[in-house]
């Protein structure tokens, strides 16, 4: 009988980084299990099938309820991940809930759990700690994407039987082969041929209730007066243009609404290009290894241009953005979001510029070290179904 594999994580919500872990994991499993029985608990369960072409059942809801706990009570291995999952904010404990429960009802069956290339923390509710500590001592293998989730977990406390430290698992997609989205780039920026293109992605910073936190407005109009700043120095010395690249277009929380007001800013002499839509995964790596640079602000940007080969300059919203540079050697890369340091943007701007080719020779030398790291957390996490070694070597 197919070995049954559940992949549960923030799936279907309009999150590319998000998608590409998806893809990973499916593609992780299959590699490694060929006829498991694979399904997704996700949190648009149709968006998921139609782009994946996966079963994919409800992740919450009282009304998939029971669809839910009959796939995990007769699943063999529950996998967990990746992503930022783990984490209260300090406020309440119910944003784990849809990713520890799960793991305490295959608990309760005795069925195997894996975590894999999670991000935690931080974890301040008394009960979230409760919670986590659940999830990560019964699981099989506990694969972390940084040195920050690696203490949170650690501070949980008890046994756990593996802790891995290993890069963000978006890091093994596949460069895009030759060719890939060529139709589509050149339907988008034909018209500019010629031209060097600074791919960039912008968001905003949002509170748990996605209200705006204080001084955002000040310190965005900030970000955006001089990364245009930056764009227009280069500009006057190299044929360039802009395009922008959301990585969520959710009502809630819509990256083009920042990259508007960076476009606002610019010169017209700087050709600029807007991609509208969220892009597959494959996709945006094609058009990532088509820019000479970028600046982005979400984590996959950087991660899913560091895959294309492509330099990057991160800007550093979040500690989890810290903790992935760390991981792939690039932390000369990263910008603190202070005011001081995005008031020098363009001067960090230029210098990238002038380094893109030792930069871009860095990444390429540093790729078979993560994705050998990579393969091995994935080795361990599809141990308890028979998948503790690829298929394809």
């Amino acid at each position: 009988m197919p070995a049954r594999v559940t992949i549960l994580g923030y799936y279907g919500r309009g999150n590319l980084g998000d998608e590409a872990l998806l893809q990973c994991a499916l593609d992780a499993c299959r590699s490694r299990v060929p006829d498991a029985d694979i399904a997704v608990l996700a949190f648009d369960a149709g968006r998921v099938e139609r782009d994946f072409q996966v079963t994919a059942i409800p992740a919450v809801g009282t009304s998939s309820r029971w669809r839910r706990l009959r796939r995990l009570a007769a699943n063999d291995l529950l996998v967990i991940g990746g992503g930022g999952l783990f984490k209260d904010w300090g406020r309440d404990f119910r944003g784990m809930a849809p990713f520890a429960v799960p793991a305490l009802w295959s608990r309760a069956w005795g069925r195997a759990v894996a975590l894999a290339g999670v991000g935690v923390g931080p974890v301040l509710h008394p009960f979230s700690s409760r919670l986590l500590g659940g999830a990560v001592r019964y699981a099989s293998s506990v694969w972390v994407r940084d040195r920050g989730s690696r203490d949170w977990v650690s501070r949980v406390g008890g046994p756990i039987r593996r802790l891995r430290l290993a890069p963000d698992p978006a890091l093994l997609l596949p460069p895009a082969p030759p060719g890939a989205g060529e139709a589509d780039w050149q339907a988008r920026v034909g018209s500019f041929a010629g031209r060097l293109w600074i791919g960039v992605n912008l968001r905003h910073w949002y509170k748990r209730d996605f209200r705006v936190r204080t001084g955002e407005a000040e310190r965005m109009e900030l970000l955006c007066r001089r990364l245009a700043e930056g764009v227009s120095r280069l500009a006057a010395r190299a044929s360039l243009g802009v395009i922008t690249l959301p990585f969520r277009v959710e009502w809630y929380d819509d990256d083009r609404r920042a990259m508007d007001l960076l476009v606002s800013r610019l010169p017209p002499s700087v050709a600029c290009v807007r991609v509208q839509e969220l892009l597959s995964p494959g996709l945006m790596i094609g058009f990532l290894a088509r820019c000479t640079l970028l600046v982005g602000m979400r984590l996959h940007a950087s991660l899913l241009a560091a895959t294309a080969g492509t330099p990057f300059l991160s800007l550093e919203y979040d500690e989890k953005v810290t903790g992935a540079l760390e991981q792939i050697g690039r932390t000369t890369d990263g910008v603190e979001m202070s005011p001081a340091e995005i008031d020098r943007l363009p001067d960090r701007l230029e210098a990238a510029w002038e380094g893109r080719e030792r930069a871009a020779a860095d990444l390429r030398a540093r790729r078979t070290q993560w994705r050998l790291a990579i393969e091995e957390a994935w080795d361990e996490v599809f141990a308890p179904v028979g998948g503790g070694g690829r298929a394809n070597r």
